[in-house]
């Protein structure tokens, strides 16, 4: 899960705030044994929220690809910044308001991430 805010919401004011936020299976591959470098692709859901007047939230697919690297910080623990990029469809909007069709986002994301490896090392 992730996200991102494009303009912060109100408790005191429920007309402001919008953000796109994804849910997405991940997996992580290492496609040279022993080599700390993996490759990650994923596929789910992605959701738009916007509260603004005249604004309308969405939903659509979303996937992302990218590719990271492992520093070992213990046996089993490991630090692991990544770079990747991410894509969607947030629905259309055909109402008497108004009609938007097509609408996309895309990212690139600069992430760290700690990761435990369970089981016996190797």
């Amino acid at each position: 899960m992730n996200g991102w805010l494009l303009q912060s919401f109100n408790l005191n004011n429920p007309a402001v705030g919008e953000s796109v936020s994804n849910v997405l299976a991940v997996v992580d591959a290492f496609p040279i044994r022993k080599t700390p470098i993996f490759l990650r692709v994923g596929q789910g859901l992605a959701l738009y929220q916007n509260n603004r007047p005249g604004g309308f939230g969405g939903s659509g697919w979303a996937w992302t690809a990218g590719v990271g690297y492992e520093i070992p910080l213990t046996e089993n623990l490991r630090l692991a910044p990544m770079v990747d990029y991410a894509a969607g469809s947030l629905g259309d909007v055909r109402n008497a308001i108004a009609v938007e069709i097509g609408r996309r986002y895309s990212v690139v994301e600069f992430e760290v991430a700690i990761a435990w490896h369970f089981g016996a090392p190797r």
